[in-house]
Protein backbone atom coordinates (compact mmCIF):
# COMPACT_ATOMS: atom_id res chain seq x y z
CA UNK A 1 0.00 0.00 0.00
CA UNK A 2 1.46 3.45 -0.91
CA UNK A 3 2.35 5.74 1.90
CA UNK A 4 0.81 9.14 1.68
CA UNK A 5 1.70 11.86 3.40
CA UNK A 6 -0.50 15.41 3.39
CA UNK A 7 0.83 18.82 4.19
CA UNK A 8 -2.36 20.78 3.63
CA UNK A 9 -2.12 24.00 5.15
CA UNK A 10 -6.30 25.00 4.05
CA UNK A 11 -8.50 24.52 7.25
CA UNK A 12 -11.52 24.83 5.38
CA UNK A 13 -10.59 22.13 2.77
CA UNK A 14 -8.59 19.59 4.83
CA UNK A 15 -10.97 17.22 5.71
CA UNK A 16 -12.63 16.19 3.19
CA UNK A 17 -9.34 16.41 0.96
CA UNK A 18 -8.14 13.95 3.35
CA UNK A 19 -11.10 11.75 3.47
CA UNK A 20 -11.00 11.68 0.19
CA UNK A 21 -7.65 10.99 -0.16
CA UNK A 22 -7.56 8.09 2.12
CA UNK A 23 -10.24 6.17 0.47
CA UNK A 24 -8.56 6.65 -2.77
CA UNK A 25 -5.32 5.30 -1.62
CA UNK A 26 -6.93 2.77 0.64
CA UNK A 27 -4.45 3.97 4.16
CA UNK A 28 -5.21 7.39 6.33
CA UNK A 29 -2.70 9.74 5.37
CA UNK A 30 -0.51 11.53 7.87
CA UNK A 31 -1.49 15.03 8.37
CA UNK A 32 1.88 17.21 9.35
CA UNK A 33 1.36 19.16 12.45
CA UNK A 34 0.37 19.12 15.96
CA UNK A 35 1.53 15.44 17.05
CA UNK A 36 3.53 14.40 13.77
CA UNK A 37 6.12 16.84 14.09
CA UNK A 38 8.94 14.16 13.59
CA UNK A 39 9.58 14.52 17.37
CA UNK A 40 10.66 17.97 17.31
CA UNK A 41 8.17 19.97 19.90
CA UNK A 42 6.55 22.76 18.44
CA UNK A 43 6.72 25.97 20.88
CA UNK A 44 5.51 28.34 18.92
CA UNK A 45 2.60 30.40 20.05
CA UNK A 46 0.29 29.19 17.98
CA UNK A 47 0.92 25.65 17.23
CA UNK A 48 -2.15 24.95 14.50
CA UNK A 49 -1.00 27.91 12.52
CA UNK A 50 2.96 26.63 11.86
CA UNK A 51 3.06 26.13 8.07
CA UNK A 52 3.49 22.11 7.07
CA UNK A 53 6.57 22.98 4.61
CA UNK A 54 8.26 25.04 7.71
CA UNK A 55 8.00 22.03 9.94
CA UNK A 56 8.98 19.31 7.70
CA UNK A 57 12.12 21.52 6.46
CA UNK A 58 12.65 21.87 10.73
CA UNK A 59 12.88 18.18 11.01
CA UNK A 60 15.05 17.36 7.87
CA UNK A 61 17.48 20.02 9.19
CA UNK A 62 17.69 18.85 12.64
CA UNK A 63 18.13 15.17 11.31
CA UNK A 64 20.94 16.18 9.08
CA UNK A 65 22.85 18.93 11.40
CA UNK A 66 21.45 18.13 15.20
CA UNK A 67 19.93 21.20 17.19
CA UNK A 68 19.98 24.13 17.41
CA UNK A 69 20.24 24.43 13.62
CA UNK A 70 17.85 27.73 11.26
CA UNK A 71 16.48 26.54 7.94
CA UNK A 72 15.89 29.17 5.14
CA UNK A 73 13.72 28.80 2.77
CA UNK A 74 13.48 30.63 -0.58
CA UNK A 75 10.45 30.34 -1.88
CA UNK A 76 7.22 32.02 -2.14
CA UNK A 77 8.04 33.57 0.77
CA UNK A 78 11.36 33.91 2.62
CA UNK A 79 11.29 32.28 5.76
CA UNK A 80 13.29 31.73 8.73
CA UNK A 81 12.65 28.70 10.43
CA UNK A 82 14.25 28.27 14.12
CA UNK A 83 15.29 24.58 16.34
CA UNK A 84 17.11 25.76 19.39
CA UNK A 85 19.14 22.94 20.98
CA UNK A 86 16.19 21.85 23.24
CA UNK A 87 15.12 20.29 19.87
CA UNK A 88 11.92 22.59 20.18
CA UNK A 89 10.88 24.77 16.72
CA UNK A 90 10.80 28.61 18.58
CA UNK A 91 9.49 30.65 15.41
CA UNK A 92 11.47 32.36 12.99
CA UNK A 93 10.65 35.10 10.24
CA UNK A 94 8.51 36.02 7.16
CA UNK A 95 9.30 37.94 4.40
CA UNK A 96 8.26 37.85 1.02
CA UNK A 97 9.90 35.78 -1.63
CA UNK A 98 12.35 36.63 -4.69
CA UNK A 99 9.46 35.82 -7.40
CA UNK A 100 6.74 37.48 -5.01
CA UNK A 101 8.43 40.42 -5.03
CA UNK A 102 9.30 40.87 -8.76
CA UNK A 103 5.88 40.27 -9.87
CA UNK A 104 4.44 43.26 -7.25
CA UNK A 105 7.07 45.80 -8.42
CA UNK A 106 5.42 44.43 -11.80
CA UNK A 107 1.62 44.23 -11.13
CA UNK A 108 1.12 46.94 -8.62
CA UNK A 109 3.18 49.74 -10.80
CA UNK A 110 2.70 51.19 -14.07
CA UNK A 111 5.90 50.73 -15.69
CA UNK A 112 8.25 48.81 -14.21
CA UNK A 113 8.70 45.93 -16.23
CA UNK A 114 8.93 42.21 -15.28
CA UNK A 115 12.14 41.04 -14.62
CA UNK A 116 13.45 37.17 -14.79
CA UNK A 117 15.25 36.74 -11.35
CA UNK A 118 18.97 36.39 -11.47
CA UNK A 119 21.98 37.88 -10.00
CA UNK A 120 22.32 41.68 -11.31
CA UNK A 121 26.13 42.61 -12.38
CA UNK A 122 26.05 45.86 -9.79
CA UNK A 123 24.40 47.22 -6.75
CA UNK A 124 24.03 50.30 -8.33
CA UNK A 125 21.89 49.53 -11.18
CA UNK A 126 22.82 51.14 -14.91
CA UNK A 127 18.75 50.71 -15.71
CA UNK A 128 15.48 49.97 -14.39
CA UNK A 129 15.89 46.67 -15.03
CA UNK A 130 19.19 46.04 -12.76
CA UNK A 131 18.21 48.63 -10.29
CA UNK A 132 15.12 46.31 -9.74
CA UNK A 133 17.28 43.05 -9.67
CA UNK A 134 19.90 45.18 -7.17
CA UNK A 135 16.81 46.05 -4.87
CA UNK A 136 14.95 42.31 -5.06
CA UNK A 137 17.94 40.17 -4.84
CA UNK A 138 20.90 41.95 -3.23
CA UNK A 139 18.11 42.97 -1.10
CA UNK A 140 16.72 39.48 0.20
CA UNK A 141 20.91 38.46 0.64
CA UNK A 142 21.30 41.26 2.81
CA UNK A 143 17.66 40.67 4.52
CA UNK A 144 18.60 37.39 5.64
CA UNK A 145 21.96 38.05 6.54
CA UNK A 146 20.41 40.75 8.90
CA UNK A 147 18.07 38.64 10.28
CA UNK A 148 20.47 35.53 10.59
CA UNK A 149 22.88 37.58 12.69
CA UNK A 150 19.80 38.42 15.01
CA UNK A 151 18.61 35.57 15.73
CA UNK A 152 21.79 33.95 16.09
CA UNK A 153 22.60 36.30 18.57
CA UNK A 154 19.22 35.78 20.27
CA UNK A 155 20.18 31.78 20.21
CA UNK A 156 23.56 32.65 22.07
CA UNK A 157 25.11 30.44 19.65
CA UNK A 158 26.24 30.21 15.93
CA UNK A 159 23.69 27.83 15.05
CA UNK A 160 24.67 25.92 11.32
CA UNK A 161 22.01 27.11 8.47
CA UNK A 162 20.51 25.24 5.51
CA UNK A 163 19.23 26.87 2.69
CA UNK A 164 15.96 25.10 0.57
CA UNK A 165 13.87 26.92 -1.73
CA UNK A 166 13.21 27.81 -5.46
CA UNK A 167 15.61 30.76 -5.51
CA UNK A 168 18.07 29.07 -2.84
CA UNK A 169 20.83 28.55 -5.83
CA UNK A 170 20.78 32.50 -6.48
CA UNK A 171 20.63 33.44 -3.10
CA UNK A 172 22.51 31.13 -0.89
CA UNK A 173 26.20 32.44 -2.80
CA UNK A 174 25.40 35.56 -1.33
CA UNK A 175 25.06 34.53 2.08
CA UNK A 176 28.29 32.99 3.62
CA UNK A 177 26.05 32.07 6.62
CA UNK A 178 24.54 29.24 4.65
CA UNK A 179 26.62 26.34 4.87
CA UNK A 180 24.55 24.03 2.35
CA UNK A 181 21.88 24.10 0.28
CA UNK A 182 19.27 21.27 -0.33
CA UNK A 183 17.05 21.29 -2.22
CA UNK A 184 14.95 18.18 -1.73
CA UNK A 185 14.86 19.38 2.66
CA UNK A 186 11.27 19.49 2.90
CA UNK A 187 10.49 16.22 0.81
CA UNK A 188 13.31 14.50 3.08
CA UNK A 189 11.39 16.18 6.57
CA UNK A 190 8.03 14.85 5.22
CA UNK A 191 9.69 11.18 5.13
CA UNK A 192 10.72 11.52 8.34
CA UNK A 193 7.72 12.11 9.60
CA UNK A 194 6.04 9.90 8.36
CA UNK A 195 9.03 7.47 9.46
CA UNK A 196 8.39 8.21 12.85
CA UNK A 197 4.70 8.15 12.72
CA UNK A 198 4.88 4.51 11.52
CA UNK A 199 6.64 3.39 14.77
CA UNK A 200 5.06 1.77 17.94
CA UNK A 201 3.77 4.57 20.12
CA UNK A 202 4.55 7.28 16.89
CA UNK A 203 1.66 10.11 16.90
CA UNK A 204 -1.79 8.32 15.34
CA UNK A 205 -2.35 8.44 12.24
CA UNK A 206 -5.65 10.72 11.08
CA UNK A 207 -8.95 8.57 10.06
Amino acid sequence: MPAVVSSVAAASVTEGWLKALAEAVGTPPVQVGGGASGGLVVAVREPAKLGSDRIANAVAAERLYGAPVIVVDLGTCTTITVVDASRRIVGGSIAPGVGLSLRTLTERTGKLPRVRPELPAYAIGPDTEQAILSGVVLGTAGLVRELLGRIRTELGVDAPVVAAGGYAKLIAPLVPEMQETRADLTLQGLRLIWECCQRPGGPPRRS
